[in-house]
């Protein structure tokens, strides 16, 4: 199998939670042992990333890096936040959470490799 990828703009207001970006699609149940690679950027961030693959806490409460140009980011590999193994039982999930009193827009970029 190849490597899939998912990218996801979030518009979070101020003290807005979403709470897994992967809810409803492929990515959030993976078929088998895989990496997974998490980046993410934006211009108005303020926002915080955690990751959780199963009951395992991966990441947690992130700061999510901030960009100068809205839509480039996330930049690989400089702006990867976590990679690590997920197991073919575990559920992946990824939650943007914005600390700040603006809104924030971060940019989500999750690679999902089968090994």
């Amino acid at each position: 199998m190849s490597t899939r990828v998912f990218r996801k703009q979030a518009v979070l207001g101020a003290s807005a939670i979403d709470s897994n970006i992967l809810a409803g699609t492929d990515f959030e149940y993976p078929t088998g042992m895989s990496k997974v690679v998490v980046a993410s950027a934006g211009v108005n961030t303020g926002a915080t990333l955690t990751v959780k693959f199963g009951s395992r806490v991966i990441a947690e409460d992130l700061a999510i890096p901030t960009e100068s140009v809205a839509g480039v980011g996330p930049r690989i590999p400089d702006q990867v936040m976590v990679s690590a193994v997920v197991m073919p039982t575990e559920r992946i999930q990824i939650a943007v959470t914005n600390d700040g009193a603006g809104t924030a827009d971060p940019t989500t970029y999750v690679e999902v490799t089968p090994l």
